[in-house]
């Protein structure tokens, strides 16, 4: 985020005050994680690594950010972040893509877990403080996996 939070002891306590200051996302610091919970302002959807930087440049391309972090979970998940506002029952989802549901906790960088480290791919950008919706990121994906 910035060379303040890279020197602060307590980096994990700054993270989460700023992810509230500059997003507006629920986020408070439990030990060694910053969690967020998923509401309609901040959704995820779980996209497959093979296009998740696809997926990311063609939304770029259209002017929207695209957030996008690796769990620190073994599986290492990449979840792109967005607005949840359009909100529907999703169906028919591209193999490999998921919407996490609302009020699921979501750890944010600096997070890290048995020694792993929740990164960011493509952190999100104060200029661009929007998230996609959730449609544009499932069209995204639909898109690039055919």
């Amino acid at each position: 985020m910035d060379e303040e939070l890279a020197q602060a002891p307590n980096r994990v306590s700054v993270a989460a005050r700023r992810y509230r200051e500059l997003f507006g996302w629920h986020t408070h610091a439990v030990g060694n994680a910053v969690v967020a919970t998923l509401d309609a302002a901040l959704g995820a959807v779980v996209v497959p690594a093979t296009v998740v930087l696809d997926v990311c440049s063609r939304l770029e391309r259209c002017g929207e950010p695209c957030p996008t972090l690796v769990t620190a979970d073994p599986m290492h998940a990449w979840l792109v972040l967005a607005n949840t506002v359009d909100h529907e029952p999703w169906v028919d989802l591209p193999l490999g893509v998921r919407v996490l549901p609302m009020s699921t906790r979501l750890l944010l960088p600096p997070s890290t877990v048995d020694g792993r480290e929740v990164r960011w791919v493509r952190e999100p950008r104060a200029d661009k403080r929007w998230l996609p919706a959730v449609g544009a990121v499932l069209c995204a994906a639909r898109t690039e996996l055919g």
